[in-house]
């Protein structure tokens, strides 16, 4: 029965010391660390998870690299083939869907659908084999080398960059391993403080600890991990603990000492003075120097005086400003050490990081669904193909990683060319004649919201997981109140059957009015502008109605937005009531607006209508010089 208990305890005494092991910071001993010399904890060097080329390094050598961050990424040039197939596969199954749900065929309906949901899987796939293309930083610190070039073709496991550990630091430090455990919290002293640390490891002593061995009974080197996340330290820096057999002396005094044999004097309790050898440190601030020697308790450090005293024998005087730490049972903790030497403490304040605070993400409300400015006063945000905003927008809008990057690139390039191909990619109300045969709006938009939903599920992959309101933010940040046209819009507002059912009569009456005006602007009853000024306004009332739909929650969800400016996107820059920020037609107080970058298969160039009054107008000048000229020249003929 007792070897049961025994066998019993011994297993829950490793359990518990495994457990805790686990929890303790992560500290690479195999770096090289001089005693009381702040070092990097870790440094990694990151090797190629596989075989291909290097597409991109977005870190240089001595950058800033936080964990998880992309240091490269490598191109292989089967996938991007896979991928352009896989969405070919993808584009045709939902068309095949859309055919389906306009015939009502049940079966074929059904039949599409769970092809539409196989092909997503596939796409799901090979948005995992991009991401695993993206070679990730497994710590914070400082791109130390690297070790390849863009372009260079790699192998799997060849060297690629080394990242040097800059949020946590180690510190390594004599002790008497009696002292000391794993896992124990301990004052760290610096120059600027002193900072919090954790005996992460207790390791055997190195040649470098030689002069510790007469001094330290049972010796041995205590790895402490410091966090360094606000990067406070600085790796070099001279660091200690208050224990023995160390002091702090003035520096003007260590100066002083021979530097070759340097040695104190002691004064021991009983008053005998006694000269010993002892080892310089380093500088540790305050106008103090670190020293080490067989100091006993309590001892002074004294130097002789000129005079002696009265009796003939010398004059000893305490060095001021001196500290010897004294021997205990166990190092100090923070808070014994703030108690048991509360002078030191307060001439060495704490600068140990504080907790991060949770912050709530910020949308900025100027990441908006971009149209060309000719449209802006015409269609919505949702009523143009998405694909065709800038990336880095949409890459913030739906919260795309950069390890995402390139696979997002490669969807969103397909979708560009599909909207070029099938004429979506509008840049003058003129072009919505040929986009559709019947040239109608109902069908243009018909047809990009078919687009649009594609788009959306071919990305959903590598959508980041973000909490709701986040989602909806980014979301109302991009589409504006037109949002809740959308079906996502719709689900994050948990509208209620009968508003969709008026928002969807709503908009079909948006849809009605700016048809009608288009229908007169194509007979040459009006003028470009006289059409966008019509549908400005016709865009600009549906929003009081809006108000009256939506219930007091839904109202509420809205006007809580973290968005960083209070306006939204339809009308941050422009008159009141406007669908978007890009409108040409705008009031005369609006501030310049900012251009948006086209892709450049949709860049052509600039038409303008007084271009050919301009050469009209230099001809006629250039033909009345050559007259007045001839003239004055036949005159002068004359005259002589």
């Amino acid at each position: 029965m007792k070897f049961i208990l025994t066998v019993l305890l011994v297993i829950f005494c490793r359990a518990t010391f495994l457990a805790a092991d686990e929890n303790l910071p992560r500290v690479d001993t195999s770096i090289e660390a001089p005693l009381f010399q702040l070092r990097p904890a870790m440094i990694e060097t990151i090797r190629s998870s596989g075989s291909g080329r290097v597409a991109e390094i977005p870190v240089r050598l001595g950058d800033k690299v936080r964990e998880g961050e992309m240091l490269l990424r490598l191109q292989v040039d089967r996938l991007d083939t896979e991928l352009r197939r896989a969405l070919t596969n993808y584009n045709n199954i939902r068309s095949q869907l859309a055919a389906a749900e306009q015939g009502g065929d049940a079966e074929k309906i059904a039949s599409a659908q769970q092809l539409s949901l196989v092909a997503v899987t596939e796409l799901r796939e090979l948005a995992e084999r991009f991401r695993n293309l993206a070679i990730t930083s497994p710590i914070t610190g400082i791109a130390d080398r690297i070790h390849v070039l863009e372009q260079e073709q790699v192998k799997t496991g060849q060297p690629a960059l080394r990242i040097i550990q800059t949020s946590l630091m180690q510190l390594r430090i004599p002790i008497d391993s009696t002292t000391t455990s794993p896992g124990q919290l301990v004052p760290v002293l610096l120059g600027k403080g002193r900072i919090t640390g954790t005996v992460a490891e207790i390791i055997p002593p190195g040649n470098d600890a030689a002069q510790f061995r007469p001094l330290i009974e049972h010796l041995a080197i205590a790895v402490i991990a410091i966090d360094n996340r606000d990067e406070l330290l600085v790796d070099g820096e001279l660091a200690f603990l208050p224990i023995a057999p160390m002091a702090l002396v003035p520096s003007e005094f260590a100066l002083a000492l021979n530097r070759f044999d340097p040695q104190v004097s002691l004064q021991s309790e009983e008053g005998e003075v006694t000269s010993i050898p002892i080892s310089i440190i380093g500088d540790a601030g305050q106008k103090q120097t670190l020293m080490v020697g067989a100091f006993q308790e309590g001892d002074k450090i004294v130097e002789r005086a000129e005079e002696n005293l009265e009796d003939g024998s010398p004059n000893w005087q305490p060095i001021g400003g001196t500290i010897l730490f004294s021997k205990g049972n166990t190092i100090f903790t923070p808070k014994q050490f703030v108690s048991a030497m509360p002078a030191l403490a307060e001439s060495r304040a704490d600068i140990t990081p504080a907790a991060v605070e949770k912050t709530t993400d910020q949308i900025s409300n100027s990441l908006t669904f971009q149209r060309p400015a000719l449209l802006d006063s015409f269609l919505l945000p949702n009523e143009y193909p998405l694909c065709l905003t800038d990336i880095s927008v949409l890459s913030q809008i739906f919260g795309i990683e950069k390890i995402d990057q390139a696979f997002f690139r490669q969807v969103n390039s397909y979708y560009i060319q599909e909207a070029i191909q099938k004429r979506l990619a509008l840049k003058r109300i003129d072009d919505l004649k040929l986009a559709t045969p019947s040239g109608k709006l109902s069908d243009y938009l018909r047809a990009v919201d078919r687009l649009n939903q594609d788009y959306l599920l071919a990305i959903t992959p590598i959508q980041t997981t973000r909490s709701s309101h986040t989602q909806f933010a980014s979301l109302f940040s991009g589409f504006g109140h037109q949002l809740i046209f959308t079906p996502q819009g719709q689900d994050l507002l948990n509208v209620t059957p009968e508003q969709a059912q008026r928002l969807k009569q709503t908009q079909n009456l948006l849809i009605d009015q700016r048809e009608d005006v288009l229908n007169n602007y194509f007979k040459s009853s009006g003028s470009p502008d006289q059409l966008l000024e019509r549908t400005k306004q016709i865009l600009s009332a549906w929003k009081e109605d809006l108000t009256i739909m939506l219930t007091e929650p839904q109202r509420e969800q809205i006007a809580q937005l973290n968005l960083i400016s209070d306006s939204s996107p339809e009308n941050s820059n422009s008159g009141e009531g406007a669908p978007n920020t890009n409108s040409t037609v705008v009031n005369e107080e609006s501030e310049e607006q900012p251009n948006i970058r086209m892709p450049e298969a949709l860049r052509g160039k600039s038409e303008s209508t007084i271009l050919p009054f301009l050469l009209l107008g230099a001809g006629v000048a250039f033909v009345l010089t050559g007259i007045v000229v001839g003239y004055i020249l036949y005159k002068r003929k004359r005259s002589s």
